[in-house]
């Protein structure tokens, strides 16, 4: 397959993140229809909790069940999408490389979040300025829970905490990328007043080339 191999030069993770926003895994009420203040900052992470579900900043321990999360959220998702030879080649070692890698040596500003049940790590997003050069927009680049942790609340945690950190870093505005068939995930992002905005891409990376919608969300609103 001609997309980028998994963590080739430590970069894979943020080159082909960044426009395949994922899986998520809880399909709850939009709580931007009764949010009327801000939730509580994630720069205290361990504040944005519901009973043994908590979201902290992602360290290089967290680097090979990343990788595992990553990889099987991929798997799950992208069958029919991408190739089985490609998904079914994704190598967790190389993947754990380009996790440590990019967490000791982000982009500037961007921030790798962790959610945890109990002491468990079961997904992760990424986030910080948009790909374009516009200073008050930021982006969600990638939000994944592994499959198994699905439907149980981790990822709407988490994307909470994602959110509130754009707010915290001061975004007006942010936008994702999702897989435009991806039905689960844009239920998700749509209920949470993140709306298809038009914006469409064509990621010619992958062969076949995967078809991707934007959304995005106004948070002057909520500050």
């Amino acid at each position: 397959m001609s997309g980028p191999a998994l963590g080739a030069a430590g970069t894979w993770l943020l080159a082909a993140a960044s426009v395949l926003v994922l899986v998520i895994g809880y399909l709850g009420p939009p709580p931007c229809a009764r949010r009327t203040a801000p939730v509580t900052p994630v720069d205290r992470f361990w504040t944005m909790t519901t009973p043994d579900i908590s979201v902290r900043a992602a360290t290089v321990h967290d680097a090979a069940r990343l990788a595992e999360i990553h990889i099987a959220a991929w798997r799950a998702t992208y069958r029919g999408v991408m190739t089985d030879e490609y998904l079914d080649g994704l190598d967790a070692g190389r993947a754990a490389f380009a996790w440590r890698r990019n967490i000791l040596d982000p982009g500037e500003g961007t921030i790798h979040l962790v959610v945890q049940s109990g002491d468990n790590v079961v997904g992760f997003a990424i986030l910080g300025p948009a790909d374009a050069p516009d200073p008050g927009t930021g982006q969600l680049h990638a939000i994944n829970v592994h499959p198994d942790w699905w439907a149980q609340g981790a990822g709407s945690v988490l994307f909470a905490a994602a959110e509130q950190q754009l707010i915290d870093l001061g975004f007006d505005r942010a936008f994702l990328w999702v897989e435009k068939s991806n039905d689960r995930a844009i239920s998700f992002y749509t209920n949470r007043c993140w709306v298809d905005d038009g914006g469409t891409l064509e990621d010619t990376r992958f062969d076949p080339a995967v078809a991707e919608k934007r959304h995005s969300r106004n948070f002057r609103a909520v500050r």
